[in-house]
């Protein structure tokens, strides 16, 4: 969706384009975070820490491969 909005380039505003993966980041990891409530392994209450790194552990695979599929779509 990057490429189509603003062509091969990179914006010259860093800010927009820091921005945009920020915000893929954020949605990826509430994704995560439904995805594993929904198999029963996020458990916030009993291991919190166990929690957040199983949401981080799925949810940096995941952004990078959305990154790389945005990029192929050019």
């Amino acid at each position: 969706m990057f490429l189509l909005h603003h062509g091969p380039e990179v914006p010259s505003d860093r800010g927009v384009f820091l921005q945009r993966v920020l915000s893929t980041y954020e949605l990826t990891l509430v994704i995560a975070a439904l995805l594993l409530f929904g198999i029963d392994r996020l458990d916030l209450y009993g291991h919190p820490l166990v929690a957040i790194k199983r949401t981080v552990l799925v949810a940096c695979p995941a952004c990078f491969a959305a990154t790389v599929v945005d990029n192929l779509g050019g």
